[in-house]
């Protein structure tokens, strides 16, 4: 009887432990992403929260479009980041291997988009049918330490488009930078921090 079940056991632990591989686990605070609001909010935890996650990366993917375009800043297309040229955008690939990048290498980060705070019906909503939702001029604040005495702080309006799959959830396909030197000349611009970690 010991010879039969070891197998089954053995095989079962097995596949438990594969499932998991592809199995995405979500944190408490985790918002169903029903609504452009709630895919924004997660993209907003998953920043502040990317040293407490150990698959925070997988998370961020699965707010964001396979057909997902970053937009950086005309006022920043063509500057220099060590050897690399800011490009007029960058897609999803990009994009992520730079948060990768930023997630294991930051200090701290410190990402606020102020109208969250307020609900869902003061950031907006798509009407009934649509599968395109469009928020533009949104104030968000990105700081990025890169130890304990230094950083960079990104600070001004995005704008940021979704879209609802076949699936009934939102995703963001669309990120344009308006922050920047433009604006403030305190600042950096949130294109330009994560350019900063971008590998080509």
């Amino acid at each position: 009887m010991r010879r039969i079940l070891l197998p089954i056991v053995v095989l079962a632990v097995i596949f438990a432990l594969s499932c998991g591989e592809d199995q995405l686990l979500y944190p408490e605070w985790w918002l169903s992403a029903t609504s452009p609001y709630n895919t924004l909010s997660n993209l907003e935890f998953c920043f502040n929260d990317y040293d407490v996650y150990p698959n925070v990366i997988k998370l961020v993917d699965s707010v964001i479009g396979e057909d997902f375009t970053f937009y950086f800043n005309p006022n920043d297309v063509g500057e220099q980041m060590g050897d690399y040229t800011i490009p007029e955008y960058w897609g999803k690939d990009e994009f992520m291997q730079a948060v990768n990048n930023m997630f294991n290498q930051a200090y701290k980060i410190n990402f606020i988009i102020p109208i969250l705070d307020q609900g869902e019906d003061a950031f907006g909503k798509p009407a009934g049918g649509d599968t395109t939702f469009v928020k533009n001029l949104v104030t968000i604040n990105l700081i990025l330490m890169v130890d304990a005495t230094m950083g960079y702080q990104g600070q001004g309006f995005c704008d940021f488009e979704f879209h609802k799959g076949s699936d009934g959830l939102w995703r963001l396909c669309e990120w344009r930078d308006h922050t920047g030197s433009s604006i403030c000349t305190q600042t950096t611009s949130l294109g330009e921090i994560l350019a900063m970690y971008y590998q080509p």
